[in-house]
C-alpha cells in the first residue's frame, strides 16, 4: 500500500471513530436526568414530585405501572431517552425518536413508574408504538391503553372505566374491580376473570375468527347479556378468543 492511499485509509478511520464517539456521546448527555423535569435513561430510579394522573406516549418499549415506596420513574438502559415532566399533578412521559442498534429490540427497553401503596390516580393513559403495558395493584379513575402491537396485562386494579385498545396482542383483565370494561383487539385473545357475580354485568363479547366462552361455557362467536346492574363489559376481537369468568 502506498504513502498515499495508507493515509486516505487512516483519514477516513479516523473520522468514522470520531463520528461513533460524537454520536455515543450525544445520546448518554440526552439520556441524563434532571428534576423535577427532563430526561432519563439507565437502571438508576428517578425520584419524582407527586403526581395523581399518568400521560404516557413512548414510541417503542414496555411499560408497567404498580405500587412501590414512592413516586418514581425507571427506564432500561438501552439507548432510550425518556423526557418527563410533573405539572399540575399530571406525570407526562414521551420518549424521543429511537436510535436504531443492532440487536436491540423493544423488549429490551422498559419503563416502571411507581406510585405509594396508600396513593390514587384520577387517570391513567398510556400509549405505545411497540411493547407490552402492565398496571399492578392501582385505583384509578380512568385507564385508557393504547398499542399498535403488544400485550395488556391488567392486575388486582380498582377503577372507574377501562378502555384497552391493541392492533396486535392479549389483553388479560384478572382479580379487577371496575364500573366498565372495554376491551378490543384486531388480533389476539382477551380473558377478563375474577371480576365478581357476571350476571350483575351488561356483557357485549364478539369474535369474528374465534370462539367466546362466558363462565367457562362456550357460546358462539358472539354473546350479550343485559345483566342486572349497571356495571359492564365490552370484549371484541377480529381473530382470536374471549374468554369471561
Amino acid at each position: 500500500m502506498n504513502e498515499k492511499k495508507f493515509r486516505k485509509v487512516y483519514l477516513v478511520a479516523i473520522w468514522t471513530v470520531t463520528l461513533i464517539v460524537v454520536i455515543y456521546c450525544s445520546i448518554r448527555m440526552y439520556c441524563r436526568s434532571s428534576e423535577p423535569s427532563g430526561t432519563a435513561s439507565g437502571s438508576d430510579i428517578t425520584t419524582l414530585a407527586e403526581f395523581d394522573s399518568i400521560d404516557a406516549d413512548v414510541s417503542a418499549m414496555n411499560v408497567t405501572v404498580r405500587r412501590g415506596t414512592g413516586y418514581s420513574l425507571t427506564c432500561s438502559d438501552s439507548g432510550s431517552a425518556l423526557k418527563y415532566s410533573v405539572t399540575d399533578g399530571v406525570l407526562k412521559v414521551t420518549r424521543a425518536d429511537a436510535v436504531p442498534i443492532i440487536g436491540i429490540s423493544h423488549s429490551d427497553m422498559s419503563l416502571v413508574i411507581e406510585i405509594p401503596e396508600d396513593a390514587s390516580l384520577k387517570k391513567t393513559d398510556i400509549e405505545t408504538d411497540a411493547g407490552n403495558v402492565t398496571l399492578e395493584g392501582l385505583s384509578s379513575g380512568s385507564v385508557r391503553i393504547e398499542t399498535d402491537a403488544g400485550n395488556v396485562v391488567l392486575s388486582s386494579l380498582k377503577a372507574g372505566t377501562i378502555d384497552v385498545e391493541t392492533d396486535a396482542g392479549n389483553v388479560k383483565a384478572g382479580t379487577s374491580t371496575f364500573d366498565s370494561l372495554r376491551a378490543k383487539t384486531d388480533m389476539g385473545n382477551i380473558t377478563v376473570s375474577d371480576t365478581g357475580d357476571l350476571q350483575s354485568f351488561g356483557i357485549d363479547a364478539a369474535a369474528d375468527l374465534g370462539t367466546v366462552r362466558i363462565a367457562g361455557s362456550r357460546t358462539a362467536n358472539s354473546y350479550h347479556a343485559q345483566g342486572t346492574g349497571s356495571k359492564s363489559i365490552h370484549a371484541e376481537t377480529s381473530m382470536g378468543n374471549i374468554e369471561i369468568e
